[in-house]
């Protein structure tokens, strides 16, 4: 893995928690990026349980978080 700092917006319908690390999906959905964990515990400040299933609020949308 080499590490690339590139910037770009978050697809918010793109992330996926997985193994205990938040993902997405990058460059027009063909790479997957991980979280670091200053990223990853800031957004999960926003997350919201409703009957076994995660939400975020995120740029006023509210998303479901998939689990892979």
């Amino acid at each position: 893995m080499i590490p690339i700092n590139i910037s770009e917006l978050l697809d918010i319908h793109s992330l996926y928690y997985q193994n205990s690390t938040l993902y997405c999906r990058v460059s027009g959905g063909r790479l997957i990026a991980k979280f670091k964990n200053s990223p990853f515990y800031h957004i999960m400040e926003r997350l919201d349980e409703v009957e076994g299933k995660f939400y975020l609020t995120l740029c006023g949308e509210r998303i479901q978080i998939r689990q892979d």
